[in-house]
């Protein structure tokens, strides 16, 4: 049965060697019940007969797990630590966002990615990938010499060819996961592009959490607002 299942599972060719194989298999039975239908097999045969009978009940199980996402939530085990809003011209609001991080994390954990922590997004008016884009460039351009950005140009880049436009609702995830040292921009639940670079991290969550010079400075204030400033 395991290698009846094996050849089902999905790639390249998988539908052809499933259905060769089930039909293998189910030709075998024909063939060894010639005759009389109504004749009691014997041991072995119900033994194939049973194995066969399984896999047809257990086959749609283990195609659905198989083409699971391989991807566990960045943001598991984390919780939201603070929260506010991007308004426009001071009555638009443009989107919520949230910081997520571990329950006993503290600020300098997040601000130089020691600990996982996910900058959360959802949209309240549609932008285009070229908003979100000229937006980072300006502010990353304050806070940054430009021979600064230019060592990590190649990782900026690679995020910000990832970004999509957005409708009302949509959510962005910037989550950065400290075990693997890389950084996901996610849409909704579809993972766009993951780079890997712990000091990318702090400089690109810095667009709302740099000390000097944030998108804004209120919004920072409440997103950190239950993180302490250092471990008691």
């Amino acid at each position: 049965m395991m290698r009846i299942i094996k050849r089902c599972m999905p790639g390249a060719g998988s539908a052809i060697l499933c259905q060769g194989t089930l039909f293998a298999v189910h030709g075998r039975l024909s063939v060894a019940l010639p005759g009389d239908r109504h004749r009691t097999p014997s041991p072995a045969l119900r033994m194939e007969l049973n194995s066969y009978y399984k896999v047809l009940l257990l086959l749609p199980l283990f195609l659905l797990l198989a083409v699971a996402p391989a991807h566990a939530d960045p943001a598991g085990g984390l919780v939201v630590r603070g929260e506010g809003n991007v308004r426009y011209m001071g009555f638009i609001r443009v989107y919520d966002a949230e910081l997520l991080a571990p329950a006993d994390a503290v600020q300098s954990d997040v601000l130089q990615a020691r600990r996982s922590f996910c900058l959360r997004l959802t949209y309240n008016v549609a932008l285009t990938a070229e908003n979100f884009i000229t937006a980072a460039e300006e502010i990353l351009s304050r806070q940054y010499l430009q021979s600064e950005l230019d060592q990590y140009r190649p990782q900026i880049d690679q995020l910000h060819q990832a970004y999509r436009d957005v409708a009302k609702g949509d959510r962005y995830r910037l989550c950065y996961d400290a075990d693997h040292q890389s950084t996901q921009l996610i849409l909704n639940n579809e993972i766009l592009v993951s780079v890997f670079s712990p000091e990318f991290a702090v400089l690109y969550a810095g667009i709302w959490l740099d000390a000097e010079q944030p998108l804004d400075a209120g919004l920072r204030k409440r997103l950190l607002a239950s993180l302490a400033d250092e471990r008691g």
